[in-house]
């Protein structure tokens, strides 16, 4: 949850261009790559038996945070029935279950799949800060929020 606050405190409060308007040489916006969180999500973790959501393409920042929310929802209900030796299981999600999906990946642990998600999801959010402070230099930032998630991501290594 501590990588998801980071990102969405982030997003916090950008009005509808700024949320889809691309920034600098990097030519993303902070709304693509809040969707890629959630794509990123979908992929990895979504299970077989619930019907995946819809994301408009580029849906208004209540939208945006709503389907972040859902899905971290779906991912604590996991973690919540699971346990120590499902970690490191072969986990395998609604979009990796099927044979003719290019992205499916050799078999990967529930652990793996979740490391991967929080990293990736800390350099998400502070590229989302990075670039906020480009798009609205008097935002100021949650300093709390960014130490609890790279702290959080440090623990998840620590007891890796």
């Amino acid at each position: 949850m501590t990588t998801r606050r980071a990102l969405t405190q982030a997003l916090a409060g950008l009005s509808l261009d700024q949320l889809w308007a691309p920034i600098a040489e990097s030519g993303r916006s902070l709304g693509d790559i809040a969707r890629s969180v959630w794509e990123q999500e979908a992929f990895w973790l979504w299970p077989a038996e619930i019907p995946l959501p819809q994301l408009e393409q580029r849906p208004a920042l209540e939208g945006l945070l709503y389907a972040l929310v859902r899905h971290r929802g779906v991912t604590e209900h996991l973690l919540m029935d699971s346990g120590d030796a499902d970690l490191d299981r072969v986990y395998v999600s609604q979009a990796r279950g099927g044979a003719d999906d290019d992205r499916v990946h050799e078999p990967t642990t529930l652990g793996v799949i979740l490391e991967t998600i929080l990293r990736n999801e800390l350099f998400a959010a502070a590229e989302t800060a990075t670039l906020r402070r480009l798009v609205d230099p008097s935002w100021a930032d949650n300093r709390e929020a960014w130490d609890n998630a790279a702290e959080a991501l440090a623990r998840s290594r620590a007891s890796g």
